[in-house]
């Protein structure tokens, strides 16, 4: 590796290759220092047990985590240093020019919250939740603002509500929507924090990411003309798939936190029933997972993991596993993220869903690509399973709770405008056929990350534009 003004990447499935090819480089450069970044503790430990040296730098091992980072990148005592992903975007890439970065699947670059407004008894409105950040700039359209969180806040009552947002300051950028700083009566705070990868290649600071299906991951899609592609002899192993059953039990509707909160205080509600029909089929241990605050109300027999598990090796035995995980983003926090960074709904649930269910079975002995044996996967939907590419099948399961839900308010099927927008104009520039009709729902599904309730409608309309055309 020499000095880039780049970024690079290594994007292999999971299990592939990529730990070895990282020790390797290590053991052939004697005379390099390196910073192995990682998203979780165990990680660092998996790392640190598989090359045999190295300095594990985390809260529990050093009592001034960052101050300790910035010494020994500074002294550079030790050959390798193993850090977490929030750690390594607190540190000054100046400190780096002389260290050469591993990211090991470390895709996520941006967090979001929305939070309503309490204006019930006038105490707390909008002027007072802008009193909490300081503005450096506004966007062009003047829709948000860049900001800073603000150290001098003398209100107990400001100060409370700032531990809400904490974990913003170590973003490199801040944005938040301007109307909590422009208008009073301001009823949401849209907020989103997201690291800039610029500051990395303007100090050439050489950085390897490493990740199963980079080129689909956000940070390569916000950041993609930074990156190049790192040249390596690893091969992808196309086939592996193949040895995977995918089961799902909804064709209708997808797993949502509205759907789970309105079944958990339901008797015989769909989660526990699925729990059962798994239950019933499953003789052997099965390693499962779900949304934490939900646990409890499917009653899975078996292993339970926590939904990030990216990299460990530890659960191959494994042959079974269950998956009832929804991550999706809510309809107005999603256009704040595609305003802001560019990133479309069905982007979204790509990287936070699809591929959190993809690295989670990949935890099971389909991790190891030496075995033949049969993996069974169990997740929700239809939209889930298939996003499991190459599996060997996909089977529906009719276990009673498949039926169209009727829901208050606002549908949630209800198509955004920008779909209904461009889908009026799409289908009137000339005649359709009905296989063109058919191809364009199903490219805006994938776009937009339509459920089937959408797709359903979106093929409705354009029949009714085509008619009237």
């Amino acid at each position: 590796m020499s000095i880039y003004k780049k970024l690079y990447y290594v994007s292999l499935q999971c299990g592939g290759g990529k730990t070895r090819m990282i020790i390797k480089i290590i053991n052939d450069n004697p005379e390099k220092h390196f910073i192995v970044v990682v998203p979780s503790k165990q990680l660092q430990q998996q790392y640190r047990d598989s090359l045999g040296f190295g300095l594990i730098m985390n809260h529990e091992t050093h009592e001034t985590l960052l101050e300790s980072i910035n010494n020994e990148l500074i002294e550079k005592s030790q050959k390798v240093i193993f850090i977490t992903d929030k750690m390594f975007y607190r540190l000054k890439p100046q400190l780096m020019k002389s260290w050469s970065v591993f990211m090991d699947d470390c895709v996520d670059y941006f967090a979001f919250q929305s939070d309503v407004i309490d204006t019930s008894d006038e105490s707390l409105p909008a002027r007072l939740y802008a009193k909490l950040f300081n503005v450096t700039s506004v966007s062009d359209d003047g829709n948000y603002v860049y900001a800073s969180l603000n150290d001098d806040i003398g209100s107990e009552v400001l100060h409370k509500i700032k531990q809400n947002y904490e974990r913003f300051k170590y973003y490199h950028e801040i944005v938040i929507n301007s109307s909590v700083f422009s208008d009073e009566n301001c009823k949401r705070i849209f907020i989103i924090g997201y690291y800039d990868l610029e500051r990395y290649v303007n100090n050439g600071v050489e950085i390897i990411y490493f990740a199963n299906d980079f080129e689909n991951s956000l940070i390569y899609k916000k950041y993609c003309h930074l990156f190049e592609e790192y040249k390596h002899e690893l091969v992808p192993n196309h086939t592996n798939n193949q040895r995977l059953t995918v089961k799902y039990f909804a064709k209708n509707n997808t797993l949502s936190s509205t759907r789970l909160k309105a079944e958990r205080d339901k008797p015989n509600n769909m989660m526990s029933r699925i729990g059962e029909y798994i239950n019933a089929r499953e003789s052997g241990p099965v390693l499962w997972t779900c949304n934490e605050a939900y646990k409890q109300y499917w009653n899975i027999t078996g292993r339970y993991i926590t939904p990030c598990q990216r990299g460990m090796n530890h659960l191959q035995d494994h042959t079974v596993a269950a998956c009832m995980v929804s991550m999706k983003v809510d309809d107005a926090m999603a256009k704040h993220i595609e305003a802001v960074l560019g990133h479309t709904y069905g982007d979204v649930v790509h990287q936070y869903e699809y591929e959190a269910i993809n690295q989670f079975v990949y935890r099971t002995n389909l991790r190891n690509y030496q075995s033949s044996s049969s993996v069974t996967l169990y997740v929700f939907d239809e939209n889930q399973a298939y996003s499991i590419k190459g599996a060997g099948s996909y089977e529906y399961i009719d276990a009673g709770i498949d039926a169209v839900v009727n829901r208050a308010g606002r549908p949630a099927s209800q198509l955004p405008a920008k779909v209904r927008d461009a889908a009026r104009k799409w289908v009137r520039t000339r005649e359709r056929t009905l296989e063109e009709i058919a191809k364009y729902v199903n490219k805006m599904s994938g776009k937009y990350g339509l459920d089937e309730d959408q797709k359903r409608l979106l093929l409705e309309k354009l029949l009714e534009e085509r008619k009237g055309a």
